[in-house]
Parts: C-alpha cells; sequence; structure tokens
C-alpha cells in the first residue's frame, strides 16, 4: 500500500515483533489473518496480490488517538491594517496526529499587543476567547494590529492541556504619509541649520520602508536655499531621493535672504505632504565698548556679539587718531576723537567711538598747606572716567568727588602722585 501501515504476523498481538509482507493461505483454507499497525492519521489504499488470482484493494482511514497537546499554526507576519489568514487551534494525540475532542473546549486568548483576535475571516466579531465544539478537534481565529511590533499569541484551556503560542512580527504597511522627524524651528540668517529628516510611513503612522527610490520634493524655502551637507554645502535643488529599502533623507537649510518664519513642504504624489514651520533671525553684528573715553597712549580691547564668521578690526575714517592691531586701539599721544569699525565675513559692520583725552592731572597740582581740620575740593583734568580718589600715603580722608579734609594735628598726605601738602 501507500500508506505507513506495518504488518505483522496475527499472533503478535502486539505489534512488537518482525514485519512481514507476505502470507501464505494454507491449502484448503480461505482466510488468513494478520495484525497491522500505524502512528499516523492517515487514509491509504492496501493491495493484496497472489498469482492466478484477481488482487483486492483495501482503503484503511486511521483517525486520531486520545488529545494530549494542543497547537496554534498560522503566519509568522502580518501587515498593520491587514487581517490575517485564519490562525488554528487544534488538539494533537500523543503521535502528533489532529484528533477530535470529546466535550468543548473553550480557550482564552492572549499577546495581541496594541492588536485585537476576532472571529470572522473580515476581522468582524472581536474575541478574547475561542470554543472549540466536539467532536470538532480545531478552531479557526483571526488577527489585526495596526501597531507594528512583534507579539506572541497564545491560547489557555485553563485545563490539562498545554498552553500554545506563536510568535508574529506585524510589519509595516505600504508608505503613503511624509514626516519630519527632526528639523530647526529657528536659524540664524545665513547660518546653516541643523539637520532636517523627512521620513516616510504607513497610514497607521508606522516607519515604512519605501520598495524603490524615491523622490520627495522640496518646497516653501523663501530666500532660502537646501543643502545635502552638514554645512550647507553641495546644493541639490529641490529634490530629495529616500534610498530603496530605507525610510529617511537628510538635508539642510540656509536663508541668506532676511528674518521671516517659512513652512518647508516635502510631498509626492500619493503621499501626505509633511510640513515644518521654521524661523530665520537676524544675526546683528555688535561690537563692545560702542562708547569708550581712554587716555592718551592708552589701549583698548574690542569684541563682538553676533555677525556671521570672522569678525576684523579696522578704522574706517583715516585722519582718526590711534591705530587698531587686531582687535586692540591704541590711542595716539594726543587728544581727539577716533572711530573702530567691526566687519564680518558677510559685510556687516557695527562702529564704536572713543574719545581720547589728555593725560589724568589733579588740580590744584600742588597744594602745600592745609589747615588741620579744614577740607578742600580737588579737581581733575583729562584722563578716562570712571574715576577714584585715593589717598596714597599719609593721613586725613577724600571722598568720591575729590574732598579732602584734613587730620586735626599736623601731618603730610600725598594723593595720586601730582599733589603734596603738609
Amino acid at each position: 500500500g501507500t500508506g505507513n501501515m506495518t504488518f505483522y504476523e496475527l499472533a503478535d498481538s502486539t505489534c512488537t515483533g518482525s514485519t512481514i509482507t507476505v502470507v501464505t493461505l494454507s491449502a484448503g483454507g480461505h482466510i488468513r489473518n494478520f495484525n497491522a499497525k500505524t502512528n499516523v492519521a492517515e487514509t491509504s489504499p492496501y493491495i493484496a496480490t497472489a498469482t492466478g488470482l484477481v488482487g483486492t484493494t483495501y482503503n484503511l482511514t486511521v483517525v486520531g488517538d486520545t488529545p494530549t497537546s494542543v497547537t496554534l499554526t498560522g503566519n509568522a507576519s502580518v501587515i498593520a491594517g491587514n487581517c490575517s489568514p485564519a490562525y488554528s487551534i487544534k488538539v494533537k494525540d500523543a503521535y502528533g496526529n489532529d484528533t477530535t475532542t470529546a466535550s468543548n473546549i473553550t480557550f482564552a486568548l492572549s499577546g495581541a499587543g496594541a492588536g485585537g483576535f476576532y472571529t470572522a475571516s473580515n476581522c468582524t466579531g472581536a474575541t478574547s476567547n475561542i470554543t472549540m465544539v466536539s467532536p470538532q478537534g480545531f478552531s479557526n481565529l483571526y488577527y489585526k494590529n495596526t501597531l507594528v511590533e512583534s507579539v506572541t499569541l497564545a491560547a489557555n484551556d485553563s485545563g490539562a492541556f498545554n498552553d500554545p503560542t506563536i510568535n508574529v512580527n506585524v510589519t509595516a504597511a505600504a508608505p503613503s504619509i511624509l514626516v519630519y522627524t527632526v528639523g530647526d524651528v529657528a536659524s540664524l540668517q545665513n547660518v546653516c541649520s541643523s539637520v532636517f529628516s523627512v521620513q516616510t510611513r504607513d497610514s497607521f503612522q508606522n516607519v515604512s520602508n519605501v520598495p524603490g527610490n524615491t523622490t520627495v520634493t522640496l518646497s516653501g524655502e523663501g530666500p532660502g536655499f537646501f543643502y545635502a551637507g552638514a554645512a550647507c554645502v553641495g546644493s541639490f535643488g529641490n529634490a530629495i531621493t529616500i534610498s530603496s529599502g530605507t525610510s529617511s533623507a537628510p538635508f539642510y537649510y540656509k536663508n541668506p535672504g532676511g528674518a521671516g518664519t517659512y513652512t518647508l513642504v516635502s510631498s509626492r504624489g500619493g503621499y501626505t505632504s509633511a510640513t515644518y514651520l521654521t524661523t530665520t533671525y537676524v544675526n546683528t553684528l555688535s561690537i563692545t565698548p560702542q562708547a569708550f573715553t581712554i587716555a592718551v597712549n592708552n589701549s583698548k580691547v574690542y569684541s563682538t556679539t553676533g555677525g556671521y564668521g570672522s569678525v576684523t578690526y579696522s578704522m574706517p575714517n583715516g585722519g582718526d587718531p590711534g591705530s587698531i592691531s587686531g582687535d586692540t586701539y591704541t590711542a595716539a599721544a594726543s587728544p581727539g576723537g577716533a572711530t573702530v569699525r567691526a566687519t564680518d565675513s558677510d559685510g556687516n559692520t557695527s562702529d564704536a567711538t572713543i574719545e581720547v583725552r589728555t593725560a589724568l592731572q589733579i588740580n590744584p597740582p600742588g597744594l602745600t598747606q592745609l589747615n588741620r581740620g579744614k577740607s578742600f575740593n580737588f579737581d581733575k583734568t583729562g584722563g578716562a572716567g570712571p574715576f577714584t580718589w585715593t589717598i596714597l600715603t599719609g593721613e586725613g580722608s577724600i571722598n568720591s568727588v575729590g574732598n579732602y579734609t584734613a587730620v586735626t594735628y599736623p601731618s603730610n598726605a600725598q594723593l595720586g602722585t601730582d599733589t603734596v601738602f603738609r
């Protein structure tokens, strides 16, 4: 025959001896008995032939034995949003054959993740359990999930059988939406933005790879430009390509045209477009300090905030006193006014004014005598403020506006290096 049956002598009632393929019918006899055994549930034809006689065929059906276990089978992957093909819960005998139940069995279903179980093939009739009706040996259920994830579906009969499981991957549906996953909400005029990234997703917002190279059109840049490189190099016009088998592509943006808010748009036919609101700010160059008083032959270091790129310093009025070297201005030996200018890489400028004054001098330059306990108000000329008054040597006191008060006994005092009196 074509099945998995093996044959034994009639005396071998346990079917544990040697197998046979031939039996002998004794002379004068008309019947010969023998035993047969298989572990496989099947229907197969078995044929008996003998020389000079017409052969015979016997179709034998072997059914499953008493159920000892349960299996859960079906597809290992499901596309997000699609109803799965049937998942089947089956009872099996000790040899792994499908078999039947003697009574109804109810299975609690779990492990659906963000999805759910259903009784109908179009994923209607949501359920959390399913009943295998006797004598039927199987039950079908269906599964649907809109979130990409890996789940382990399980069935539990709360009885003597094992609890079968199956690992299922929910994969993304075809891409149909464009989104910005990262971008620069604000950037300075003529300064390269941080990275923007456009991503493809399915209709359930799952990341979904494109099946082939996919061109996405960029627009809404206003007076700005799109670039491929992180330093805003490699201008590529108004399109990016998401490579086959991937889901995103980066680009950068630089706007030299002035302040404003712009809506960057990524679009492609058949996809929902993505928008991103970005603001360009003007980075005003400012020199510090913008106004300063300095004494002759002294120097001042300048700095800047804002602007673009490197900054250089100059004196735009050729006749101004003093000189500039790098960021340091040195006053001339005579008083006057000067202008220092800072210029950035884009040609933006910021000016500072300087008043050069004569050297500081206390007036009167020498007061030789002051009565004990009396006061005198000193003045000053030249120099660059702010000013402070101090007594270098001797006694007495002086306030913030130069008013000196002598002690009540004879003493000497010196202010700065200009005035000595007793």
